[in-house]
Order: structure tokens, then C-alpha cells, then sequence
């Protein structure tokens, strides 16, 4: 085992998952460990709904105003969903489970590798939110998650004298809907991630003079090695063609030339020193569902480019640094790059999003391994270096002096290096002080470490300086424990701050404990701020006294929201009123975003009017989905 710093990390053992498509909607699955293989199916556990919103979790751009714990709950409830479906036959189940055992019995971790090449719709699914109680898989370095496009003529490991040589480009294309890149910032702030490796001669960092592709074409061809092409900018889904995934590159007057995979590994493809490409731009993980190497990434691999990391939103550029920082350092201390990935991930898991979600690992290396350093009389990576850089002495100097905002941005910073007591510590100096955000952040870190009680105290801070998440937080976690009288106080309180999503929660507070108009009124509140929980539940508050026009018009704002329970509702008083042709067409809408109830009346009214097939498979839907009655209501179709 390989120490780096403080964290070890393992040589991992490969569980592979490989998918071919079996039919509408389903797949084989051929599961294949060192200690043993097994066949089984996998059906896709998410609605298109459902995909969508997790999608939205881990996008800061669609999750504004959504506390840190509903996210976090949100990505684990739907992720575990997505680990359940992976490994639902009992003979994957039990290969998949003594994988792990005997992998640990050997000192290894247990490489998770997916190979979707022939089922390019299935790369649309965050793998990298897979959840098995109590963990992300792809938070370890004990289980990390990889992205496999098997190809012939594999790269092999390049020996490699420090430094590890990335060559960087910055793209800014002018176009309206585009906002205009730093391209000073953007080169200074990866400068900045890697100066403590630059300083010490592990790594090499030359950048493009300009975002061109003939720029990058010149390089390739009359530079010198390189061994890393990092690029930052804009990427984008094509809206013609298959909708690929391209990046914006600059056209020799400025303007944007999109720039396909296929095309830019043709360009980097004669630099045989090149094992890995980052791509910070949005869109860069995203393929076409009619061919997964269309992406960007994968089209690299397909290209000879041995491994990809690309992103599957955006990313912030402190949280691009501290990934950049754990990566690069983790490689030239000589792990495989899923390693790296998986140890640049952790350095984000403090944060107050899921941007360690965010990056996406595609290879064509079966362990891993892109170099073999050869040190020479050079020392190896010193646990000192993976230290902060010297800069975070400025924010101890300012830190000691009382300034709260220095202890703030100091917590954050040691949390990017994984020193959670640190980190922990400068936060509650920042708390102690009066900054405006430090309690809530506290309460978010001390949560994830577990301390409940810890967590509840810092939220009621930031409750009392006018957090709207931390009054939300806390309302959540007293309702947790059963201690609805004070959830409901903070559930209130952060409603008056201007949370979205409290009143639909304070709402059914008061609509559990009989308090019908009190409920109305935080419902609609929340009608007022798009929330579509409250949206619902309003309309079901005017259908309980009789208003079925006001629930009607409720439930349709809930549905055209995304709501599948609005969907639902509208579509029972649809049915109670006699209109089954109205009826059904809620339901679909709501089958289509996973609910089981509806696909269960979507089957009860397609045999009413004769349709036996879309019955059945419906009646299957709301069996998967582990409706009570469906199973045995399957067996009448037989």
C-alpha cells in the first residue's frame, strides 16, 4: 500500500458490469470479478423525471436556493435507487458482494467498471451518484467508479522522468449567449492549483497562446512532448445532427467554432506522449444516446487518448482548483488515474454542493496506470507538498488577527486538503465572529461527518443571522427526530427568509396536526415561488373542502412544474369524475415520471377499454416498481 500524505491509498481489484441491450427497456448484464461472474438484467430505475432531477442536484446552476442536506438526501434516495437496479439479480447481488469481501481480506479496494458502449443511453444515468448505505462508492478510493471504452491497440504505461508536462488552452469564442472567459484568471488559477508541484519539479505547465484549433494543431506537431492537454471553456449539445457533445473553440476572428471529438482527437491523436486529457467545460461528458463515443470524451478515447476526465455540469473554479490540485499530486506520486480521480473527488466532499459528482472518469486502461515516474536522485512526493500553498499563511496571518471572513475562507481551504478538524475549527472561529454564511456551512460539514447534534446547533445559529437553508436544515432534521413543534417554528422561520421549498414542508406540518387553513396558507406561499410539493398539496387541501375546480387548476401547475404527484391527483379527479380519457393521459404523464400508483391505474384503464398489451405493460411498470397489488394482479394477465 502507497502512502500519499496522510491517506493511503489501495491497488484496487475490477468488478466489471457490462450492458447489451435485451429489449424495449431492458438489458443483460454480465457481471466478471477475480473471484467470480455471474449473468443477470438490469432495468432503467429512473424516469426520465427522475433522471432529470438528479441531474439538476448535482447543477448548481438548477439547485439555487435548495438547502445542502435536501440535496445531499435527494442524490442519496435516488443514487441508492441506481445501486439497487445494478445489482438486483441475487447472483450479481452475491458475485458483487464477495468481490468486496475477499478484496478487503486481500488489502485491495474494488474498482467499479462500466462498460456502456453498446448501450450509449445508459451513459446519460450519474453512475458517479451510485449509493450503497452509507457511502458514495465514488467518494472511496476503496471503491472508485470508472467509465470503461474497451477499443484494440491499447496505450501502454509511458515511463515518464518529472515532470509530468500538461500543455493547457483556454478557449473564449465571442458569441452572445456565451459569457466571456478571464483567460488571464483561468491560466493563473490552474498555475495556482499546481505551483507547489511546479516549484518542486513534478509538474510542467505551458500554455497555448490562443483558442484556436489550428493553434493546438501547430503545437502538436512542432512542440515538444506533452503528456496532459487541459483544456478550459465552453462545450455545448449540438442541436442538429445527433446532439453530440462539442467544444467551443475560437475561429481565427474570435467568433465559435464547434469542435467535435472525433475532430479534436484527430488533431492531439500523432502526440504518442499523450495518456490524459481534462476537459473543464460543461457538456464535455455528455454523448449522444445513439452512440456513446459521440461525446467528447469518449471520442477522445476512441481516439487513442488512454483516459478522459470530462465534467457533467459546471463547475465552480475554486472547486475546479482543489479537483486539479488532488489529481495532478495524486498522479505524480505514481497511482493509476482512478485513483486520482477518486483522491481529487474527496478533496471536494467538504464543499457545500456535489460538485465531487461533477467530474466523469473514462479510460482504456484495464488497471488504471497511464505512467511509471522514474524519480532518478529526485525525492518522491513529500506529505508537505500536498499542504495548502503558501498563500493560506496570509489567510492564518488575517485569521489570528480576527478577521472572520479570513477564517472563513480558511476553513474552505483546508477542507479542499481533506483536514476536516482544521477545516472544522477555522469554520467555528468564522461562526464565533459573526460571519454570515459560517454557520451554515458548519452545520452542512458537521452533518456529513455525522454529528447530528453538532449540526442542529450550528443551523440554529445561522437560522438566527437570517440563513433561509440553515432555518430549512434545521426544520428537516427536528422533523427527522420527531420533534415536529420546533421543526415547524424553523420550517416558518425560514419561510419569512424567502426559502422556496419550506412552506410545501411547513404546510403539511400544520396539515398533519389538523390545522387545514394554517396549511393553505404556507401551501400557497409556495404556489407563489414555484415550489411544486406545495403546489400539490395546496390543490389537495381544496379538494378536501370541495373546491375540485381550485384542486384542478392546482394539480396542472404542479404537473406542468415536473410534480408526478400532481400529475397523479389531476389525473384520480379526472377519474372520479367520469372522464377516463382525461384521466389517463395524467396518469401516463405520471408513469412516465416513476410513479407506481399510476402506472397501476394507467393498466386498470387500458383493460377497460380493451387494450391488453399496454395493460400488461403497464402492470409490469408498477410491479417493478414494487406496487402492492401489481404482482399479483400480473398473474391474471397469464
Amino acid at each position: 500500500m502507497v502512502i500519499t500524505g496522510e491517506r493511503q491509498i489501495p491497488p484496487c481489484d475490477e468488478m466489471q458490469f457490462r450492458f447489451t441491450r435485451a429489449g424495449e427497456g431492458s438489458y443483460r448484464l454480465v457481471v466478471a470479478s477475480p473471484d467470480g461472474q455471474a449473468e443477470g438484467t438490469f432495468a432503467m430505475p429512473l424516469s426520465e423525471y427522475e433522471l432529470e432531477t438528479l441531474h439538476a442536484t448535482i447543477d448548481n446552476r438548477l439547485s439555487v436556493g435548495l438547502p445542502t442536506t435536501v440535496r445531499h438526501e435527494r442524490a442519496k434516495q435516488l443514487g441508492a435507487r441506481l445501486f439497487d437496479a445494478l445489482v438486483a439479480d441475487r447472483e450479481v447481488r452475491a458475485v458483487y458482494d464477495f468481490a468486496g469481501k475477499a478484496a478487503r481480506e486481500r488489502g485491495h479496494g474494488l474498482r467499479v467498471t462500466l462498460y456502456l458502449t453498446a448501450t450509449p443511453e445508459l451513459a446519460e444515468l450519474p453512475w458517479e451518484l451510485l449509493y450503497s448505505r452509507p457511502e458514495f462508492l465514488a467518494q472511496s478510493v476503496w471503491t472508485p467508479v470508472v467509465r470503461y471504452v474497451g477499443r484494440e491497440g491499447q496505450r501502454p504505461s509511458l515511463d515518464v522522468e518529472p515532470p509530468l508536462r500538461i500543455l493547457g488552452m483556454v478557449s473564449s469564442p465571442r458569441r452572445d449567449d456565451l459569457p466571456e472567459l478571464d483567460t488571464v484568471l483561468e491560466r493563473e488559477l490552474l498555475d495556482a492549483a499546481v505551483g507547489f508541484l511546479r516549484a518542486s519539479g513534478f509538474v510542467d505547465v505551458r500554455w497555448l497562446s490562443g483558442g484556436t484549433l489550428e493553434e493546438l494543431q501547430h503545437e502538436v506537431a512542432y512542440g515538444r512532448d506533452f503528456h496532459v492537454f487541459h483544456f478550459i471553456g465552453h462545450g455545448e449539445l449540438r442541436h442538429d445532427g445527433d446532439g453530440a457533445g462539442v467544444l467551443l473553440l475560437e475561429n481565427p476572428d474570435g467568433g465559435a467554432r464547434p469542435v467535435t471529438g472525433e475532430h479534436l482527437g484527430a488533431v492531439l491523436c500523432d502526440r504518442r506522449t499523450l495518456r490524459l486529457a481534462v476537459l473543464n467545460a460543461c457538456e464535455g461528458a455528455s454523448a449522444s444516446v445513439d452512440d456513446a463515443l459521440s461525446g467528447v470524451a469518449g471520442a477522445l478515447v476512441e481516439r487513442d487518448v488512454p483516459a478522459v476526465v470530462a465534467m457533467q455540469a459546471p463547475i465552480g473554479d475554486d472547486a475546479a482548483v482543489a479537483f486539479a490540485r488532488g489529481l495532478y499530486s495524486t498522479l505524480v506520486d505514481g497511482h493509476s488515474v482512478d485513483a486520482a480521480v477518486t483522491e481529487a473527488r474527496r478533496t471536494l466532499i467538504v464543499r457545500d454542493d456535489l460538485a465531487w459528482a461533477v467530474p466523469v472518469l473514462f479510460m482504456n486502461v484495464p488497471d488504471g496506470g497511464l505512467f511509471n515516474f522514474d524519480f532518478g536522485n529526485k525525492v518522491r512526493l513529500d506529505a508537505n507538498l500536498l499542504r495548502p500553498p503558501v498563500a493560506v499563511e496570509e489567510l492564518r496571518r488575517a485569521d489570528r488577527a480576527g478577521d472572520a471572513q479570513a477564517a472563513f475562507d480558511l476553513g474552505r481551504v483546508l477542507g479542499e486538503h481533506q483536514r476536516w478538524e482544521e477545516a472544522e475549527d477555522a469554520y467555528r472561529r468564522a461562526d464565533a465572529r459573526g460571519h454570515p454564511r459560517a454557520a451554515t456551512v458548519l452545520g452542512t460539514l458537521l452533518f456529513q461527518r455525522g454529528d447530528h447534534h453538532g449540526a442542529m446547533e450550528a443551523f440554529a445559529r445561522g437560522m438566527d443571522r437570517g440563513e433561509a437553508d440553515a432555518a430549512h436544515s434545521l426544520g428537516s432534521m427536528l422533523a427527522e427526530r420527531g420533534d415536529t413543534h420546533q421543526a415547524e417554528g424553523a420550517y416558518a422561520r425560514a419561510v419569512d427568509l424567502g426559502s422556496r421549498d419550506a412552506p410545501a414542508n411547513l404546510g403539511t406540518l400544520r396539515f398533519d396536526r389538523g390545522d387545514l387553513r394554517g396549511a393553505e396558507e404556507a401551501y400557497r406561499i409556495g404556489d407563489e415561488r414555484g415550489n411544486p410539493a406545495a403546489v400539490t398539496n395546496l390543490g389537495l387541501v381544496l379538494r378536501e373542502r370541495g373546491d375540485h375546480e381550485g384542486a384542478r387548476a392546482c394539480f396542472e401547475r404542479a404537473s406542468d412544474l415536473g410534480s408526478r404527484e400532481g400529475a397523479y391527483n389531476l389525473g384520480s379527479l379526472y377519474a372520479e369524475a367520469g372522464d377516463d380519457g382525461r384521466a389517463e393521459e395524467a396518469y401516463r404523464l405520471a408513469d412516465e415520471r416513476g410513479d407506481a400508483k399510476a402506472a397501476f391505474n394507467v393498466s386498470a384503464l387500458a383493460l377497460k377499454r380493451g387494450d391488453a398489451v399496454a395493460s400488461y405493460a403497464a402492470m409490469r411498470r408498477a410491479a417493478e416498481r414494487n406496487h402492492p397489488d401489481a404482482v399479483a394482479m400480473l398473474g391474471r394477465f397469464r
